[in-house]
């Protein structure tokens, strides 16, 4: 099958990333809540860095499949995507979790609304976006500890 020059724009479109990391933490939420079990561990052994390699390798001790695991080492765009939601429901996170500014960000993506409409619209988000969850460990905020 031929990709066409849609296909690739779509493929890399930033928008299209986040929607797809909201569609996969609809359809998987225990998955999610196991990868942010994980990274909480990691923030309580105080290990300063937790990579998409590490939460591959961490999610495959931890029992998830070689095929869900896979599925986070292959995507580039899921893994960073899921991060950034995870420091904003729990800002704690962004002491191990850390972020470049990517597409998502330049193209001023709400992602508090994108998960709002495909995820769960009742939520409730403790920081804005990984900036803010990054300040609230600086700042020492209770939703950081």
């Amino acid at each position: 099958m031929m990709q066409t020059s849609v296909d690739m724009v779509q493929r890399n479109d930033p928008i299209v990333y986040v929607q797809d990391a909201c569609y996969w933490v609809k359809h998987n939420p225990d998955k999610f809540k196991r990868l942010m079990h994980l990274c909480h561990r990691e923030v309580d052994a105080g290990n300063p860095r937790v990579t998409r390699g590490d939460i591959y390798n961490l999610a495959r001790e931890a029992g998830l499949t070689i095929t869900e695991c896979q599925e986070l080492k292959r995507d580039n765009n899921k893994w960073p995507t899921l991060a950034r939601y995870m420091v904003m429901l729990r800002p704690r996170l962004a002491k191990c979790l850390h972020f470049r500014e990517s597409g998502i960000e330049r193209d001023g993506i709400d992602l508090i609304a994108e998960w709002h409409a495909i995820v769960n619209p009742m939520t409730f988000f403790y920081a804005d976006d990984w900036k803010d969850a990054k300040a609230k460990c600086a700042s020492g905020d209770v939703t950081a500890q």
